[in-house]
């Protein structure tokens, strides 16, 4: 399942690709406001990238959030938590 981006999702997602293409730079930052879907931008980016990519959540709701969008783009994500 696919979702439809909205057009700030559009913007930020043009925005990873520019960064992760294009840019020469290493390092990187995200930012979104509360309630903008930010739960997509890490499934979309493990997505495009050639490496291994690691998410961490401060909470148990976030990482179901990540891991369903994740598995919503195809990927199948692995799982640790320290508690």
């Amino acid at each position: 399942m696919k979702f439809k981006n909205r057009p700030y999702q559009d913007n930020a997602e043009s925005d990873i690709d520019t960064f992760m293409f294009e840019s020469s730079h290493k390092k990187g930052i995200l930012v979104s406001p509360v309630g903008t879907g930010k739960s997509l931008y890490p499934a979309m980016i493990a997505g495009k990238s050639k490496n291994n990519t690691l998410v961490l959540q401060p909470n148990k709701e976030l990482l179901i959030q990540n891991v369903e969008k994740a598995r919503a783009f195809g990927l199948d994500p692995s799982i640790y938590s320290a508690s």
